[in-house]
């Protein structure tokens, strides 16, 4: 007599139907599990048993898988259906050797750290799960980026999803001279950034990765060392838009960017530029006030710079070091700050003169370093007032230094330099000078990132609100932060 199959149970019936979901949103997005699994962070065999409802999904595998697919919570929505209960996700073997396994459980944000928070406080837990900013696991995310062999599958499919791609006309073949055209509109586009600020070339940057993104996955290129090239150009490209969205305060979507460029630069064998992806998103950290985060991604960064091959290695250290350090100035650990702007300088003095640096570290010369350290001395001044005389002389002669093509960067250090004025209390006066010289700095600017530095700059006048100017000064401080908000 013929077996009569045991009808399913509710929740296996919902097992079947989450399986149904994912294979349905994977293969309208043209991936193979293999493929989405990259994406995840799990093995495309693991995508397989859930498709055949062999096993239950995580709550953070559903949201990894919503947003990589782009399903706008279709498959999130129906997690607590099938969930049992909320495992923590963990790189799977294959994808991550064991001793990088225990880094990166070591390098998971500590309780407080405010990764487990929204821009507001006041996001639900689903979207703290699937926001790349709000991921309590997104250092382990950046890590298995930086330090893993790249996943088999198409990297392009990887890309695709990371920057929502478009439908655009690419070329049908890619030669050298077409990868230095893109080389030569990165530069254009990082220039307008630093003179105007994000806000200007943003769209024109995030359209035109797109083009370089379907351009390397549609067009004939012959030549092995073309594609190295390219994969290198694409994640430079990606770090100016990564930049661009963070200069507007963007950082949810700068992240997603910043990992585009890890992916591409670790696919090209460019570890010099996955370790200025990692100190990139090191002063993100730090600008939203996250320096425990910062100090890791710091030190990963100088993990990924530490490469004898590599001329501008040095170089990479000295601002690896000076992140750290800044790290250490605003917990006001004054011997560690002090220790790291110490390797910093000693790097410098043999990194400085490197020929010709990366189209990414053009910009660090004797004047960035000099407002570099200016600006960690000015954020140790707020627990240790005495560092603000150090401060002084660094922001004043990288003001003086500074060429009208850095005006974003000229107008934050004259944000610090007026604020270390206020934190010293001796020169008043100089600070409300300065203090509007800053403001008209912002103005010109498309940078609300610029702007939101002025609360900085308002809390250290605020104590000298009865000195002449400084009342003035703070009603037009908090004009152009409101304006900015």
């Amino acid at each position: 007599m013929p077996q009569v199959p045991r009808p399913l149970s509710p929740h296996q019936s919902l097992r079947h139907f989450f399986g149904a979901e994912l294979r349905t949103w994977r293969e309208r997005r043209g991936l193979s599990q293999a493929a989405l699994g990259a994406l995840v962070l799990h093995s495309g065999a693991e995508i397989g048993k859930i498709e055949k409802a062999e096993r239950w999904p995580s709550k953070d595998l559903a949201a990894r898988c919503d947003e990589a697919l782009e399903a706008a919570g279709a498959l999130l929505r129906l997690w607590p259906l099938v969930g049992t209960e909320r495992q923590r996700l963990t790189p799977v073997p294959d994808l991550v050797p064991a001793e990088l396994s225990g880094m990166a459980d070591r390098l998971v944000p500590l309780p407080g750290s405010g990764l487990q928070q929204d821009a507001t406080g006041e996001g639900d837990q689903d979207t703290q799960v699937v926001s790349w900013l709000r991921r309590r696991d997104f250092l382990t995310t950046v890590t298995a980026l930086a330090f893993t062999a790249p996943e088999a599958g198409s990297l392009h499919d990887r890309l695709n999803v990371l920057a929502r791609d478009i439908r655009v006309d690419a070329p049908r073949r890619l030669g050298l001279a077409d990868v230095e055209r893109i080389e030569a509109t990165t530069k254009a586009f990082r220039e307008w950034d630093n003179q105007w600020g994000g806000g200007l070339p943003r769209p024109a940057v995030l359209a035109q990765l797109r083009w370089v993104i379907a351009a390397g996955k549609n067009a004939v290129i012959t030549a092995e060392a073309t594609r190295a090239r390219l994969l290198t150009a694409t994640a430079d490209l990606a770090t100016v838009a990564a930049w661009t969205h963070y200069d507007i305060e963007g950082h949810d979507e700068a992240r997603r960017l910043w990992l585009v460029a890890i992916d591409a630069a670790r696919e090209a064998g460019n570890a010099g530029l996955v370790s200025h992806v990692l100190r990139q998103l090191a002063h993100q950290a730090l600008h939203l006030d996250r320096p425990e985060e910062g100090l890791r991604l710091s030190r990963l960064a100088h993990a990924t710079a530490a490469d004898p091959g590599d001329s501008a290695a040095d170089l990479a250290t000295v601002q690896a070091a000076s992140y750290e350090a800044w790290c250490y100035a605003v917990m006001g650990k004054t011997q560690s700050c002090e220790r790291a702007l110490g390797r910093a300088e000693d790097h410098f003095a043999v990194g400085a003169d490197v020929d010709e640096p990366p189209p990414w570290l053009g910009y660090f010369d004797q004047t960035e370093f000099m407002g570099l350290r200016g600006h960690i001395y000015h954020v140790l001044a707020d627990t240790v007032p005495a560092a603000a005389a150090k401060a002084v002389p660094l922001l004043q002669q990288a003001v003086a230094d500074r060429s009208a093509i850095y005006a974003r960067t000229k107008t934050l250090n004259l944000i610090a330099l007026a604020a270390v004025y206020f934190q010293g209390g001796e020169e008043v006066g100089e600070g409300v000078r300065i203090g509007h010289e800053a403001l008209a700095g912002t103005a010109a600017l498309t940078s609300p990132r610029s702007r939101s530095r002025l609360r900085v700059l308002e809390r250290a006048a605020r104590p000298y609100t009865k000195e002449p100017g400084v009342a003035d000064l703070r009603q037009h401080l908090r004009t152009a932060i409101h304006e900015a908000a």
